[in-house]
């Protein structure tokens, strides 16, 4: 069942795991075998910085109250 706290853990886990997968794969990069494939990991990097800032952001406009998420009430059907 949706409810607001299960949609606030999910994402922050989903900044953190962003953030965490993007420092993992810098430091892979590091042993990448071509300047091709590093370069792709660094774009890649890049864009999971900017999901795991923009999903913080949201975190915390759901946090502080700037975000109004209705309650859903689940379809007994």
């Amino acid at each position: 069942m949706f409810n607001r706290q299960n949609m606030m853990l999910a994402v922050h886990s989903a900044s953190f795991n962003d953030e965490a997968a993007s420092e993992l794969i810098r430091e892979l990069s590091r042993y990448a075998p071509n300047s091709q494939i590093a370069y792709r990991a660094l774009d890649i990097i890049q864009h999971m910085e900017h999901d795991a800032k923009a999903l913080e952001d949201v975190y915390q406009a759901l946090e502080q109250g700037n975000c109004l998420i209705p309650e859903v009430k689940a379809n007994r059907d």
